[in-house]
């Protein structure tokens, strides 16, 4: 991987918070890796995380349903 494809990587996380990008740009091996394998590992890993936060997120609106904590004024609070 070329100094800026590395670069180009460092700049989806400027202030270093994601522990999975962050994986990737910590490596010593980076510049023996493959730009295009690199993205889709990521992408890869960034959908299962989205699955499992969408998939705590039903959990959590249910819950909220069940004992009447959902409703319409506190969803219009946060937008």
């Amino acid at each position: 991987m070329t100094p800026a494809n590395i670069q180009k990587l460092k700049l989806l996380d400027p202030k270093g918070k994601s522990g999975t990008i962050q994986s990737v740009v910590l490596r010593n091996d980076l510049h023996s890796q493959s730009y295009e394998n690199t993205l889709y590992w990521l992408l890869k890993v960034v959908l299962m995380e989205k699955e499992c936060l969408e998939k705590e997120n039903r959990k959590y609106i249910k819950a909220l349903k069940a004992n009447g904590l959902y409703t319409n004024e506190l969803i219009l609070q946060e937008e």
